[in-house]
């Protein structure tokens, strides 16, 4: 009996060793891809269309107005303004200087004519002293016939007849080249150094009115003060460590959402997308993405918030929220987007 059970318990492993090797040899090698998701979660932060725009005056100086934080103004409102006596005074020294150039223009004006009078007066000097020359000289002919003719002439007389012809040829000398050099003076250069002299007086009142013009801060565009950095009092310097006003132009709102590199590559422009505040509260908004940025790189706002990394590589992706009514959404609002596949 005990060899029956011994059989039958060999025949039995033998078969459970048969069936566990057929087992292993029918393994299948095929591997299967797991199901990618229904959507791409992404994180992002609410925005305008155009940005938000640091602003920050070009001129230095105390300054003693600001635009109210949270109001909307038109393009070209004062957003803030500096004290102006000194860039003032600059603008009235400039003026001044530009207007005595000006005098000095339109004196120049008259420099041909004056050059035509000069060159009639001094040829006349000219002829003057060469009828002077002929006198002399008349005189000194006169004084030489009377000697030939027997009658006693002094000869201190007769060399100063010769010193006085010598003197009025070597005058003539002088007066020639006097009209020389007028005739080398040319005008026109004197006009177009007057005329420079006014361009640049010109650009000089420009850059002080310029000057005066940058002592207020204006709004680039229709939008909203978001926050003022300065107050009233204060000395605005050229290195500023921060913008005075943080300003958003108007436009629509938009999502600046980081996608991983991982899901980056199943984003396509144009996809739908749910919008939802990031801790889940409130109501969730439409949108659409209209741009991918061409590289991969860190996020654009490195900040050590909770749950984030700064040490991973993002594609950026532009999401155009749907405009449903008003919507309450902040600029600076983290939220959470959920992109359909």
């Amino acid at each position: 009996m005990n060899r029956i059970f011994w059989v039958v318990g060999v025949i039995l492993l033998i078969g459970t060793l048969v069936g566990v090797g057929r087992g292993f040899n029918n393994t299948s090698t095929t591997h299967v891809e797991p199901a990618p998701p229904p959507a791409i979660m992404a994180v992002g932060y609410i925005d305008g269309e155009f940005g938000v725009s640091k602003l920050y005056p070009l001129q230095s100086g105390r300054l003693v107005e600001t635009a109210s934080e949270g109001k909307f103004v038109k393009k070209g409102t004062p957003l803030l303004a500096l004290d102006e006596e000194i860039t003032t005074l600059k603008v009235k020294e400039a003026k001044a200087d530009l207007d005595a150039t000006l005098a000095q223009q339109k004196q120049s004006r008259h420099l041909p004519e004056q050059r035509r009078l000069k060159l009639e007066q001094q040829s006349a000097a000219i002829a003057a002293v060469q009828l002077k020359q002929k006198s002399a000289n008349n005189e000194l002919d006169a004084k030489l016939e009377a000697a030939r003719k027997g009658i006693e002439v002094n000869a201190n007389l007769l060399e100063s007849y010769r010193q006085k012809v010598q003197e009025l040829d070597e005058l003539i000398k002088v007066e020639k080249s006097k009209l020389e050099e007028i005739h080398l003076i040319d005008p026109t250069i004197d006009m177009a150094r007057a005329d420079a002299d006014v361009a640049s007086k010109k650009v000089r009142m420009e850059q002080a009115q310029w000057a005066l013009d940058q002592c207020k801060l204006l709004a680039p565009a229709d939008g909203t003060v978001l926050r003022v950095h300065v107050n009233p009092g204060e000395v605005l310097g050229p290195n500023p460590q921060r913008p005075a006003i943080e300003f958003l132009p108007k436009g629509d709102l938009i999502v600046r959402a980081e996608v991983l590199q991982e899901w980056a590559g199943r984003v396509k422009l144009d996809q739908e997308v749910e919008i939802t505040d990031d801790t889940f509260q409130g109501p969730s908004y439409k949108g659409k993405v209209y741009f991918l940025s061409p590289w991969f790189t860190q996020k654009r706002n490195l900040i050590i918030e909770p749950f984030t990394y700064n040490d991973v590589r993002f594609l950026e992706c532009l999401v155009r929220v749907t405009p449903e009514g008003d919507l309450p959404l902040r600029v600076g609002q983290r939220v959470r987007m959920k992109i359909k596949s």
